[in-house]
Formats: structure tokens, C-alpha cells, sequence
């Protein structure tokens, strides 16, 4: 073991990790600039709105809704709860008031 971590300590050099953290952080950025940009047109109960928030979701994922849940529920408490299955993505509360 002591050997692989020293292989691996070559290999991977400062200078190879702040470049692999550089290009994540471009990443990230253009996609959250990318998600700004999409607006995603909506359409209920005779109502036309934009919902930029529709961006943040893969194109083809599939969305589980979890209804009557508690105002303590949160995107960590449902990100937790549902984090065990390897297809899960991401949750998101959102609140309706009616």
C-alpha cells in the first residue's frame, strides 16, 4: 500500500491538481451560465410563465414528486432520504401556498 501511495503521490503533482481544480471551476461556471441563459416556457391553468429553474435538471431525468411534506423538509432532508439509490440526482423543495 505504501508503494501505490507513493506512485500516486508522484504522479499527481501540485501543480496537476490546481490545473484538474481550474478546469472543474470553469466547468461549473459555464454550466451555471449555460442554466442562466435556458429559460424553459411553462404552461398551467391558462397561464404562460418562464421557469429558469427547470434548467437545473437533466434533460432526461425522471422527477418523483413527495407531496404533504413537512415545512422542517428541505433539499438536504430529501437529498439524504433519497441518496442511497444510485439513480438519484438531485431533490428540490418547492412550496406551494394555496
Amino acid at each position: 500500500a505504501q508503494q501505490l501511495f507513493q506512485r500516486d503521490a508522484q504522479t499527481i503533482t501540485p501543480e496537476a491538481l490546481e490545473s484538474v481544480k481550474a478546469a472543474l471551476a470553469s466547468s461549473d461556471i459555464e454550466h451555471k451560465a449555460e442554466t442562466k441563459k435556458k429559460s424553459i416556457p411553462r404552461k398551467a391553468a391558462g397561464q404562460t410563465w418562464e421557469d429558469p429553474t427547470l434548467a437545473e435538471w437533466p434533460e432526461n431525468d425522471y422527477r418523483l414528486f413527495c407531496g404533504d411534506l413537512g415545512n422542517e423538509v428541505n433539499d438536504d432532508v430529501l437529498s439524504k432520504a433519497f441518496s442511497r439509490f444510485p439513480s438519484f440526482n438531485m431533490a428540490k423543495v418547492s412550496f406551494c401556498f394555496t
